[in-house]
């Protein structure tokens, strides 16, 4: 499926507007993180809330029904059929790990920021597979955002 065909898939959409506000809280609740240029340093900033005492404990909470979901996404991949895991690139050697052994909110935070980078920058056709992931991880994502409260916080919240 093409880029502009996405417009059919509104929970990709939503996931792309869930990002750019998470993208936009994280950058103003770490303003510090930035390169030598002054530029944000995204991957950090998007896994700045594991730093965060609430959030792990809200994750806890929630992580296996994360897993649970993840897992259950068809991978043509892995080799019993059940992911276990996101492949970066082709040739897939690179993966991130998302299983019952790897599972901490950090892991889970770089899948999600894995597949964002997948839908904002990379230029390969996404397929149902695809799009399942997105959808999981838009789910994932703002059921653990909206349950911190999150956008509503305030540096000084921060624990």
């Amino acid at each position: 499926m093409s880029r502009k065909d996405l417009i059919n898939y509104p929970d990709v959409i939503d996931f792309m507007d869930l990002w750019m506000k998470y993208n936009g809280k994280y950058n103003e609740l770490n303003p510090t993180l930035v390169n030598s240029r002054g530029l944000p340093l995204d991957e950090k900033q998007a896994l700045a809330l594991t730093d965060d005492q609430d959030a792990q404990i809200t994750y806890e909470n929630i992580k296996h029904e994360f897993v649970t979901s993840f897992t259950r996404i068809p991978s043509l991949h892995c080799n019993n059929g059940e992911r276990d895991r996101l492949w970066k690139d082709k040739p897939y050697q690179k993966k991130v790990l998302y299983n019952e052994e790897h599972c901490s909110l950090k892991d889970f935070l770089k899948v999600v920021f894995q597949l964002h980078c997948n839908v904002f920058y990379n230029s390969k056709e996404l397929d149902e597979i695809d799009i399942a992931l997105i959808i999981w991880a838009k789910n994932c994502l703002q059921q653990l955002l909206e349950t911190l409260n999150y956008f509503n916080r305030q540096k000084k919240d921060l624990k």
